[in-house]
């Protein structure tokens, strides 16, 4: 059977059900490639005006809440502008869409790099995301992120480094 053929004896209710899948796995994708390139634009372009966020997995003392979109994207590209490179690789996607709102889940490893002379030069964290999405005029747009962290590998401490660089670079750029 040619593919053709295999694609037409789908109904079109499994159809949808795939295309909204892959449409998912795209805005997934684009969390990655956004925080990796620095692309403040591209990854705000995947987000609600706000999002809850749970990364209490990672830091204990940051409570789950809901922040405007625009903030948490500063926060990112503010973070990871203080590595010298970051790779967020995706993988086992899985989704419950439900009419115009899904469930996401996504395996992660995060893999963070900075040259220094404190000790290794990567941090990698391993875990999955498990997110909240819902259908919107523009596609698919996050409205829940929940990072949950397995476990973690190599120097956390460059994490630290990369938020003081990041922050000398903004104290220099505002002239101080």
């Amino acid at each position: 059977m040619h593919d053709e053929q295999r694609i037409m004896t789908h109904s079109p209710e499994t159809l949808a059900r795939w295309t909204d899948h892959l449409e998912i796995c795209d805005v997934l994708a684009r969390f990655a490639e956004g925080l990796d390139s620095r692309n403040p634009l591209l990854y705000r372009s995947i987000m609600t005006d706000e999002i809850e966020v749970d990364y209490s997995s990672w830091r204990p003392d940051e409570p789950v809440r809901t922040v405007r979109a625009d903030d948490w994207v500063d926060r990112g590209m503010f973070r990871m502008t203080g590595l010298d490179g970051t790779q967020h690789s995706l993988s086992n996607i899985r989704t419950t869409i439900d009419g115009d709102t899904a469930e996401a889940t996504a395996y992660v490893v995060a893999e963070h790099f900075l040259a220094n002379l404190e000790g290794d030069s990567t941090f990698t964290l391993n875990g999955y995301y498990r997110d909240r999405l819902v259908r919107t005029p523009d596609g698919w747009k996050l409205t829940a992120i929940a990072l949950n962290v397995r476990w973690m590998t190599g120097n956390r401490g460059i994490m630290a480094l990369a938020h003081e660089r990041s922050s000398a670079r903004v104290a220099q750029e505002q002239g101080g």
